[in-house]
Parts: C-alpha cells; sequence; structure tokens
C-alpha cells in the first residue's frame, strides 16, 4: 500500500485550490509560447534575415538609378512618355525666375563625390507660364551635371515624376558640355485651367557641386521661347568677388563662348554676397553663364589695408 505524503493531495472543491491549478497552467503555456519565440528568433539571426539594410562604407544609400531605357520614361499612372519630345510645346513662359545659392558651399574629399551628400547648392526655380492648348499636359525641366548626386522635388501642390539618366543612356547629342549626368523633372499640368497665367515652384540641390576653391561659373540652359530669364548667383559663405562676373553666352553644345560682353548695367544687380542678371528674351538653344572669380573675404580686407597704409 503506498501512502501519499501529507499535504500533497489538491482539495479540488477548495476554490483556491482551483485557482492555483490555472494559474499554474497558464505560465505553463506562456513558457512555451516564449520558448517557442525564442527558437524563431535565434533561427533569424543565424541565417541573416535581420542583416543592416544600410549600403557599404562609402556608398550612398540613395545615390540615383537608372530608371527606364532612355529616353522612355513610365509615370506613375503608367503612362510612357519620351523625355525627349517634352519641349513644353503649348506652354507659353513667361519668366523663369532661378536662384543658386551656394552659401552653404564647403570643400568635399574628392573620395565621396559622388557617394556622399557633403556640400550642398541649392537651385530654386519659380517659373511663370500660361497653358495655351489642351496638349501640353507636362512642364519639363532638364538638369546636367559632372556629379551624381541631386536632390529634385517640386514645391508647388502637382503631381510630379524625376527620371535620371547616366552617361551610358544619354546619347552625345543629348548631353550638356559633356556632361553625363541628367535628370528630367516632369510636372503634370493638365488640371490646369487654359489661358489663365500659373505659377511652378522647384528645387534642386546639387550636392558637391562647384567645388573650385575661387572660380566657379554658374550656367542656364534656354531651351525654348521664354519671356525673361533671371539668374541669381549668392556665393559662398566667407567669399567675396575678387573681380566683377564675366557674362557669356553661346549655342548649346559648343565648347566656345559665342559673345562676352558687359549686360545693360541695368540688367545687373551686384552686392557682396550675390549677383543677379536679368536677360529679356533670351535666344533658345542658347547657354548662358556667369563666371566668378572669388577670393577670401579675409584676403580682401587683407589687400585693402596694405592699400590703405600705402596711401598714408
Amino acid at each position: 500500500m503506498v501512502r501519499r505524503a501529507a499535504g500533497n493531495k489538491k482539495d479540488l472543491s477548495n476554490p483556491k485550490e482551483i485557482r492555483v491549478a490555472k494559474i499554474t497552467a497558464t505560465q505553463v503555456v506562456i513558457c512555451s509560447v516564449v520558448t517557442s519565440l525564442t527558437s524563431i528568433l535565434i533561427t533569424l539571426l543565424s541565417t541573416g534575415a535581420f542583416k543592416s539594410s544600410e549600403p557599404p562604407a562609402g556608398k550612398d544609400k540613395s545615390t540615383p538609378q537608372s530608371v527606364v531605357a532612355y529616353p522612355n520614361f513610365k509615370t506613375q499612372k503608367g503612362q510612357i512618355i519620351n523625355v525627349k519630345e517634352l519641349k513644353n510645346e503649348g506652354l507659353e513662359i513667361l519668366s523663369n525666375n532661378t536662384v543658386m545659392d551656394l552659401s552653404s558651399r564647403v570643400i568635399a574629399d574628392s573620395e565621396v563625390l559622388d557617394t556622399l551628400r557633403v556640400s550642398p547648392a541649392i537651385q530654386t526655380t519659380k517659373i511663370k507660364f500660361i497653358r495655351r492648348t489642351e496638349d501640353a499636359k507636362y512642364f519639363v525641366q532638364r538638369f546636367a551635371s559632372q556629379r551624381k548626386l541631386m536632390d529634385i522635388s517640386s514645391l508647388s501642390h502637382r503631381n510630379f515624376e524625376v527620371a535620371y539618366f547616366s552617361g551610358e543612356e544619354v546619347a552625345k547629342t543629348d548631353r550638356i558640355a559633356g556632361l553625363d549626368n541628367q535628370w528630367y523633372l516632369i510636372i503634370d499640368i493638365s488640371q490646369h485651367h487654359i489661358n489663365l497665367e500659373q505659377e511652378l515652384t522647384f528645387r534642386a540641390v546639387r550636392w558637391n557641386a562647384y567645388q573650385a576653391a575661387n572660380g566657379n561659373y554658374w550656367s542656364r540652359l534656354i531651351v525654348g521661347e521664354e519671356g525673361v530669364a533671371i539668374i541669381t548667383v549668392i556665393i559662398p559663405n566667407g567669399k567675396t568677388f575678387k573681380t566683377k562676373p564675366t557674362y557669356t553666352i553661346q549655342l548649346a553644345g559648343q565648347t566656345t563662348a559665342e559673345k562676352s560682353f558687359e549686360p545693360n548695367p541695368s540688367d545687373i544687380l551686384l552686392a557682396d554676397t550675390y549677383c543677379s542678371w536679368r536677360i529679356n528674351n533670351p535666344k533658345p538653344n542658347h547657354l548662358y553663364k556667369v563666371i566668378m572669380d572669388l577670393e577670401d573675404i579675409n584676403t580682401y580686407f587683407d589687400v585693402w589695408k596694405t592699400h590703405e597704409n600705402s596711401n598714408k
């Protein structure tokens, strides 16, 4: 005869004993679930399922990638567009006011010029236009650069797309002065009213561009007819103009300036930190360029003090 140890027998007629039994069963289930989840987690870690999605060292995770084969471009709505055929036909461009802000420019290491976003050059453009025909459904703006990093966005509340093409995809005849990286900003204006003045504002941040220490130029390609083009360049912090900027115009694709001239003084606004050039009725398919010779502000004041002392 086997005797049970005193106190081991549960009295299931006692509510307290029933509660203890239920708690014990619940704890067993919880422990089982935790053990299973731990086992699954260990398996996932061992198979590399949670490996970091960050790019390899020295690579920028948002480096632009090519989209569909040039020159066709697929919009979010699934429409195939040939960007070469988008020339803003049916639009009357009243004015194009572009500001290139180089005030935050710094000199970036040559090893990261096309991989890391270090030095911003912020280009902001405001377009005033009239949509003349129903067929004019898109506004397109082309950007070109030696560098591969550029962030482009529309500041107007309109649907837009950005297409990027590298040198291998861009025919030589489509390059701007040999610049191998091109972007197309395509803004949907199909909802705009006909024969009513409208505005578009967009921005492009050119990363690690304009890296020459004391000499740079900024240019704008005039694609079609425009009433007025305004080019404003804000120079880097700590710099000043060593000499007055030079202004040139050349046919797109040519390497030599067609014309170097001094614009009408009323069309130029020159200050310590920026210059602005107003161009009335610019020539289509021409490149307008502002060439700047800069120097450090400290150098400027040193020369000024030397000149002042020599006159005493």
